[in-house]
Formats: C-alpha cells, sequence, structure tokens
C-alpha cells in the first residue's frame, strides 16, 4: 500500500459485515446495547440497524490484506417526516487507530453534507448511553446537540441528541470549506 491509500473507506453494508462486526463490538458498545435492547444479541441490533436503515454504511480497514469491517453506520426513517435514527456500532480496530479515526470522522462529514445535499433527512437524532465516552466526543465532534437531561433506561443514563440540516452547515462549514467533500 501507498504512502497515497486510503487506510479505511466507507462502501456500502453487506449483510456478512454483522457476522464479522458484531462478534467484535468494542465493550462500551456491546454494554449500551445490553442496557437499550435488553432482550436482543448485538448481532441481532446490528442486523435491525442494518434492515431498517435507509442508508447504511461499513468502515472498512485497509491496513490488513482482508480489509476488516471495523464499525457500522446507519439512519432509519424516524417518527416525523424527513427525521432519521441515525446510529454507529464500531470494534476497537476503529477507535484505538488513529488514522482509521481520523479517516472516520473525516467519512462521517462527507456522508451527512450528501445526506442533507440529496434532502434525504432534514433532522437526525437518537439517544446514547452516558457512560459511552467514545461516542459522546464523536457526537459532540460533529456537531449534535446532547440534551444534557438523561433519559434512565434499565438504569442506565442515556441522553437523547439531535442536529437539524441547518445545524450541522452552520457547524462544519470552517471545516468542509478546509476540505473539499466527495460523494461516498
Amino acid at each position: 500500500m501507498s504512502q497515497s491509500d486510503p487506510v479505511a473507506y466507507n462502501r456500502l453494508a453487506l449483510p456478512e459485515d454483522i457476522a464479522l462486526i458484531a462478534p467484535n463490538l468494542r465493550e462500551a458498545d456491546v454494554q449500551e446495547l445490553a442496557a437499550s435492547c435488553p432482550a436482543m444479541s448485538p448481532a441481532a441490533d446490528l442486523g435491525m440497524g442494518f434492515m431498517k436503515s435507509v442508508c447504511c454504511s461499513t468502515m472498512v480497514r485497509t491496513k490488513d490484506a482482508d480489509h476488516e469491517p471495523v464499525g457500522m453506520w446507519g439512519i432509519a426513517p424516524g417518527s416525523h417526516d424527513k427525521s432519521g435514527v441515525i446510529w454507529m456500532l464500531g470494534t476497537d480496530r476503529l477507535v484505538n487507530d488513529f488514522a482509521v479515526v481520523r479517516t472516520f470522522l473525516r467519512e462521517c462529514l462527507n456522508n451527512l453534507q450528501v445526506i442533507f445535499d440529496e434532502g434525504l433527512f432534514t433532522s437526525l437524532y437518537n439517544i446514547v448511553d452516558g457512560r459511552n465516552e467514545v461516542h459522546m466526543r464523536y457526537l459532540q465532534w460533529i456537531g449534535f446537540d446532547i440534551n444534557p437531561n438523561p433519559i434512565s433506561l434499565q438504569g442506565v443514563d442515556f441522553y437523547q441528541f439531535s442536529m437539524t440540516k441547518e445545524e450541522f452547515y452552520v457547524r462544519t462549514s470552517s471545516r468542509r470549506s478546509r476540505s473539499s467533500v466527495r460523494r461516498p
């Protein structure tokens, strides 16, 4: 792999990615799923997200010859017109390799811009486990508003987060102007 080759990339999620990602999920993601969907296994949760999502992508790490799937994210239709429920689950390799993290964050901004530009959704929302510090930091970096009032599920504090199309454009305009956005 040359210096210009990416260390990771997003691609359309495939059903077989579920079997590769689910058994390797980060412990924080497993705990979040156990508190929010206690009757389902991580593989079932990931499969449900895959099936319900209008758009669903897999982040693939290219440092190994096998191009290992290290995370999956998607957006399912929400409860209001043009609203979407955004979700993400990942393995330790998604968050422990700085080059992969940097690529993932850049790809997130690119993908959200395409989703908003094409009018698929005008707002995104979900809840996040307050113990999941990586997801909390990620959501704040992307520009989501996190409601400070927790919702308790299975005795665990979850926080609602949301962002409108307009908020995305305002909050990310300086980042997007520094680098060209490409279509996924």
